[in-house]
């Protein structure tokens, strides 16, 4: 709702008066992985996908030079695109070592140290073992394999439902569960709230929270007072951002060999 937009965007500026805007060193400079390489690369997937439909028949040798053709490509763009985003890096390390913020410098490095593969540019398959070499394919299986995970059809037991008892819970204790949280639980809820931990849609980290002290938690206690009473959730809170992440074992193609985490707004964590 709009009460919500405002409040995250008010929470943002007061991030970055207190911790700066860390996507400050990416103005001005493209990302490493850019458009132009993602369609080539897609391309060269695809051709090398073509090549091996063709082994063994009269347009092999086409299909597979087509292949070669597109992968010397793509090396010499990302290689040249790598030397200039380190040159890019290099130039911000040096320009946050001159304005004394070491924060960022660091920030660069530890990023600049990163390994492995990059998930994004791994092949996937969809259930019948075809590897799917175009991204959209790719997000898609994705999107089928995580809806498939956590939507599972159940059958209940209508009898089984009958047996539980019913909890008693005396009037008290129905008034203090029924009640609005107040304002002392919710700083309590955002003192309690980890630190570098990453946020969920709205982008807004525990830190952020924290430096707005008193106002920002008075703020945020209207929102949850208004949700309580109108019983409208946030829309931003009743969703979330699924993150991959490799078991470590077994074919990196099949999408069964990753678990998801779901990255929820902190906002609704505290709500709830």
């Amino acid at each position: 709702n709009e009460k919500f937009t405002n409040f995250v965007n008010s929470v943002r500026e007061r991030g970055r008066h207190y911790f700066g805007n860390d996507k400050n060193i990416h103005q001005g400079r493209k990302e490493w992985f850019t458009p132009e390489l993602k369609e080539i690369i897609d391309k060269k997937a695809k051709a090398y996908v073509d090549w091996q439909l063709h082994r063994s028949t009269s347009n092999e040798n086409k299909y597979r030079n087509r292949y070669r053709t597109l992968a010397k490509i793509v090396q010499n763009k990302v290689y040249a695109r790598q030397h200039e985003y380190w040159e890019e890096l290099s130039i911000d390390i040096e320009n946050a070592v001159k304005v004394h913020d070491p924060t960022t410098a660091f920030q660069i490095i530890r990023r600049l140290r990163g390994n492995g593969q990059s998930r994004n540019r791994i092949p996937v398959q969809d259930k019948n073992g075809l590897t799917l070499t175009n991204s959209k394919d790719q997000l898609n299986r994705w999107k089928e394999y995580f809806d498939e995970m956590l939507n599972v059809d159940t059958t209940i037991n209508e009898q089984v439902l009958l047996q539980i008892p019913n909890p008693t819970v005396d009037d008290e204790e129905l008034s203090r569960q029924n009640a609005v949280s107040t304002l002392e639980e919710v700083v309590k809820a955002i003192e309690q709230i980890k630190n570098k931990k990453t946020p969920g849609k709205d982008d807004t980290p525990a830190e952020h929270l924290k430096v707005g002290g008193h106002y920002i938690a008075e703020w945020l206690h209207e929102i949850i007072h208004d949700v309580w009473e109108q019983e409208v959730m946030v829309k931003e809170w009743t969703e979330a951002i699924i993150i991959r992440l490799y078991k470590n074992k077994g074919d990196k193609r099949i999408c069964g060999n990753y678990q998801g985490i779901s990255l929820l707004d902190v906002a609704g964590k505290i709500f709830t």
